[in-house]
């Protein structure tokens, strides 16, 4: 079956006997992706007799994947533990008011991308604020722990996994007698995000000045990391009420962007495959040639903040990555070629308090003083830290596979029971 072939290779831990992983080192990592995933893996479990109705499963980790992998298990008849270490669940994104979340964007210029409904036959969201996205799930994520197959424990710490190639696992939290499951779902997200020298950790669901305007002089930003979480900050900080959402109904309305939009996905299949290095490479020279109406441009100069500096940086040497989406992609590129924002490659060495703001050093021995530092290089990922020995096992396993977004895989109506 089409599950075995696109399920397993990703989500099952080699050398164990029922314990699989779910969205752990993707890297397109959408909310909307890992609910996919999570749904992918609970259909796969059920349909291919791995776990049956009114079986147990342990579900570590209550983000949106881990919520959404207990409910479609629910739905199915399998009885659920979701163990979540803090005291509530999505306790970031419900209290985030500034982040725009978006189920599609990522696939931008695709056909249904701005499709606002994120289209999942459990907890399905739509397109709005963060904290708004998460009050929807969580209303919907209660109405299934209602049903009764779902046992919800917050503040599980200390949790430790049992279990091998020949034994059923086992799970303990909070000093308590571990517990058997016939399966187990890592279900961590995508991990603890890093900080550097003396820069507090400014989590990115946690941090919602990129989007206040002040009054007095610019202040001068430095935004280090190209990935979706580098670059959605410089988005915030060079643009007045942005979101992504209303970004691309504008560009839809540009006479022209068709054009635009046929390269940029013609690329898109050109970079697949290859190495980082050498797709970003492309992607920056052809950023570089691409003809763009002049309304793009307009439009970015008009909502242009004028309380913000922003410098990007990176190691590499083009500003421009692969591992960002598309539309964040167009829309850097082009505030690059308007300099609005400007790029220093090289690798930070050191940050240290400056006055009221921070001195980057880079490796190289060139410095900034800015006022505001946003570190944006990754995550340390939850299953390193909290099951090392599982992580071993697991991380040349799915370093050997290619990165894939995900597609449903169950059939209509696969949900619908319970």
């Amino acid at each position: 079956m089409s599950t075995a072939i696109e399920v397993w290779p990703y989500a099952e831990v080699p050398d164990s006997n029922g314990i699989f992983v779910c969205g752990c080192l993707e890297r397109w990592v959408s909310i909307a992706l890992q609910g996919t995933r999570a749904l992918n893996l609970a259909w796969a479990l059920v349909a291919e007799g791995r776990v049956g109705a009114g079986q147990r499963v342990a579900v570590v980790g209550g983000g949106f994947a881990g919520m959404t992998l207990a409910a479609g298990l629910s739905r199915l008849g399998v009885r659920v533990t979701l163990l979540e270490r803090n005291a509530r669940l999505l306790g970031a994104q419900r209290d985030n008011r500034v982040r725009w979340i978006h189920p599609h964007l990522h696939e931008w210029p695709r056909p249904n991308a701005r499709q606002s409904h994120a289209g999942l036959p459990v907890l399905d969201w739509t397109a709005g604020l963060s904290a708004d996205v998460a009050a929807e799930v969580l209303a919907g994520f209660e109405a299934e722990v209602a049903q009764g197959r779902i046992t919800l424990v917050c503040s599980a710490g200390d949790i430790a996994l049992h279990g091998d190639a020949q034994a059923a696992p086992a799970l303990a939290w909070g000093g308590q007698t571990a517990v058997g499951f016939d399966a187990v779902i890592l279900a961590l997200g995508v991990g603890i995000e890093r900080t550097f020298g003396a820069l507090p950790l400014a989590s990115y669901w946690a941090d919602d000045t990129v989007a206040t305007i002040t009054a007095g002089p610019p202040r001068r930003h430095l935004v280090t990391g190209i990935g979706e979480g580098g670059v959605i900050d410089t988005l915030y900080l060079c643009l007045a009420d942005f979101s992504h959402a209303a970004a691309a109904e504008a560009l839809a309305a540009i006479p022209g962007m068709a054009a635009v939009e046929a390269a940029l996905l013609a690329l898109e299949a050109e970079v697949e495959g290859l190495d980082d290095a050498e797709a970003n490479r492309r992607i920056s020279a052809h950023a570089a040639t691409l003809a763009v109406p002049a309304a793009v441009d307009d439009w970015l100069r008009a909502r242009r903040r004028t309380d913000t500096q922003v410098t990007l940086n990176a190691p590499e040497p083009f500003a421009l990555a692969a591992r960002a989406d598309i539309l964040n992609r167009f829309l850097i590129g082009r505030l690059l070629a308007l300099g609005i924002i400007e790029y220093r490659s090289g690798r930070v060495a050191d940050i240290q308090p400056e006055g009221a703001g921070w001195q980057v050093t880079l490796e190289a021995g060139a410095t900034m003083q800015v006022d505001h530092v946003n570190i944006r290089h990754g995550t340390v990922p939850t299953l390193k830290v909290g099951f090392p020995t599982l992580w071993d096992r697991y991380l040349p396993h799915r370093m050997s596979l290619p990165h894939l977004t995900p597609r449903p895989l169950w059939p209509p109506g696969a949900f619908n029971a319970g």
